[in-house]
């Protein structure tokens, strides 16, 4: 989008655009896409007019901050659900404000996003986590620091 850090509403266009991950789905079912989004990423943060060919676009500390937290709650496997949960956790800032204004209530996208994540058949039940593989360490993680 031209702009010269990327910040979580960036972050949130892009978990609307994959249609494959499970925050897409969420928000293709709530009648979200990624036109208004983009749309009001632009009225927030104004027009970029930066060019990133031929460089890397680093990461705002809150960008940076929600990266962190996925990858902590995704065991080093983080997927769209632990990135859309770790960013609408936050209850505040431009993405929750984004949903809003298109009408939607991020908690409830936050619940759907848990929903379809760690589905629970019976009363009572809990997930079991299985981790497959080693899991780097936060500090061998290249965030652009």
């Amino acid at each position: 989008m031209g702009h010269q850090t990327v910040h979580v509403e960036h972050l949130l266009l892009g978990l609307a655009s994959d249609p494959d991950g499970i925050a897409g789905r969420v928000f293709a079912d709530s009648g979200l896409t990624i036109e208004p989004i983009r749309d009001l990423i632009r009225a927030q943060l104004g027009v970029g007019s930066d060019s990133h060919a031929e460089r890397t676009v680093p990461f705002s500390p809150d960008a940076k901050d929600a990266l962190r937290s996925a990858y902590r709650f995704g065991l080093g496997k983080p997927g769209t659900e632990h990135m859309l949960i770790v960013i609408l956790g936050r209850g505040e800032g431009g993405a929750c404000e984004i949903l809003r204004v298109l009408g939607a209530d991020p908690d409830r996208i936050r619940f759907e996003t848990k929903q379809r994540a760690w589905p629970v058949t019976a009363p009572g039940a809990r997930p079991t986590v299985r981790l497959v593989g080693s899991v780097p360490s936060l500090r061998e993680l290249d965030f652009g620091d």
